[in-house]
């Protein structure tokens, strides 16, 4: 829990470092192909220009964190030729992908085509690579995954839980392997044309139902390039073959950043660098036509991030100032959320022994304003319909019931919430209203709170 704290509370912060590692690493792509350095600094923004990007910029997933990992990786690897220490080099490309594979087992669909990249440049390079130093790849890839890996196995005997569980068998979860049925293409077909297809059907694609479509602009320089374009096509081959691992595990805009980026270097080099069996004419008609596609894209983008956030709050920085200077007061430094409720509130959750989970809505409320107790998870029927699972539960509650349980549910909720609790066998003694602030406490800006009920129940 300590550890999911601080990771958490770091997250805005190391999106914006990872965005700029992201940006820094796309100029050294570029490099070769873009000398003056003004014009290079216009496409490494073209390039990492996705509406989806910035906006996890601002919120607590880590999705961005990977994508440098993998393009510092890709990036090594083309310049494998030049490198003295390729033995070295070799397990500190397996570090990075093992890395990006923790912070994302998503990555793995790009991953899987880098590391064959790899094997391709050892192969033709006529290095020998030592035993030693192949055993120390493994050992550097696997790892980052070992600690939550073992932890889930231990937990749950699936590495992986609760995906793959068809494979691995855990007693806690159908014996399925779990797909999210909103997101991605449906059949085969859909599947070998989502990175387009996507931009058409973006409700299938995001919970915010819009696209700027530079997946769908990347796809169609690749594809140009395959066919006519004579250099960097390895870097084609792993897009498509990402492309396609993407579209047939998840189909889903936050874990296609990697896709995104490589593609929108891919398109540059289709301006400056490739060499094309075209004439001349056709070679400028393409470079507007792709320009004028990136630039569009672009405008779009950060029309979008102007109009939402990933909870479609609105009021940017822009439309509402005064509100956000205010709270700017409080960024970068610790504060407990508990700390801006009112005393009576705070009174309430002292009273609070172990946290009921009914919502997944308000769990993460729990975990801001109480970390250090147990948590009880309720609200999933699937750890209730096997008896290892059901078991385990009756086993916690009982080590637990000399203590106060409370569960967080917000107004909306609240029915649902009542219901759930009836049905896992527990009554309800107490409701009490509590408010928390979106933000902070007395903002004479206004800022909205979360309504939210604190339900006492017992055995």
């Amino acid at each position: 829990m300590a550890l999911t704290l601080m990771i958490t509370s770091s997250v805005k912060p190391g999106n914006f470092l990872a965005m700029l590692w992201i940006a820094f690493i796309v100029d050294k792509f570029l490099l070769d192909a873009i000398k003056p350095a003004l014009k290079r600094y216009l496409f490494v923004f073209l390039i990492i220009s996705c509406e989806y990007m910035l906006i996890e910029m601002n919120i607590y997933m880590i999705d961005l964190w990977g994508i440098p990992l993998l393009l510092e990786a890709l990036w090594l690897i083309n310049k494998f030729e030049k490198i003295n220490n390729k033995n070295y080099y070799i397990c500190y490309i397996s570090l990075m992908l093992g890395l990006s594979v923790a912070l994302k087992l998503t990555n793995l669909a790009f991953a899987i085509p880098i590391s064959a990249f790899l094997m391709y440049k050892i192969t033709i390079s006529n290095m020998h690579l030592k035993p030693a130093h192949s055993v120390f790849c493994v050992i550097a890839f696997l790892f980052p995954l070992l600690p939550d890996s073992l932890y889930m196995y231990l937990q749950t005997s699936n590495p992986i839980f609760p995906l793959y569980n068809k494979f691995f068998r855990s007693p806690y979860w159908e014996l399925e392997n779990f797909k999210d049925g909103r997101w991605g293409p449906q059949n085969l077909f859909e599947v070998l044309a989502w990175p387009v297809m996507s931009f058409f059907v973006p409700e299938r694609f995001s919970e915010l139902r819009e696209y700027s479509g530079k997946i769908a602009i990347s796809c169609i320089a690749v594809l140009y390039n395959l066919f006519f374009g004579r250099r960097n096509r390895a870097f084609l081959y792993i897009w498509l073959s990402g492309a396609l691992l993407w579209a047939i595990t998840t189909g889903y805009v936050r874990y296609s950043f990697f896709l995104e980026v490589l593609g929108g270097i891919i398109v540059a080099y289709s301006i400056f660098n490739y060499e094309w069996i075209s004439s001349k004419t056709y070679l400028k008609v393409q470079k507007i036509i792709l320009i004028i596609l990136l630039m569009v894209q672009v405008m779009f983008a950060y029309i979008f991030v102007y109009k939402y956030d990933w909870s479609w709050r609105g009021g940017n920085i822009f439309q509402e100032t005064k509100r956000h200077l205010y709270n700017a007061n409080f960024f970068l430094k610790d504060h407990s959320l508990k700390k801006f409720l009112t005393s009576a509130d705070r009174h309430l959750i002292d009273e609070v022994e172990v946290w009921i989970v009914c919502s997944n809505y308000t769990a993460g409320l729990e975990t801001l304003l109480k970390p250090d107790i147990p948590m009880i998870n309720i609200n999933e029927d699937v750890f209730f319909r096997f008896p290892e699972a059901y078991e385990r539960f009756s086993k916690n509650l009982k080590m637990l019931r000399s203590k106060r349980m409370f569960a967080l549910c917000s107004s909306v909720e609240i029915d649902r919430c009542i219901e759930v609790i009836n049905k896992r066998g527990l009554e309800i003694k107490k409701i009490s209203p509590v408010e928390i602030p979106f933000f902070t406490v007395n903002d004479p800006y206004r800022n909205p709170y979360f309504r939210i009920s604190l339900i006492e129940v017992s055995e």
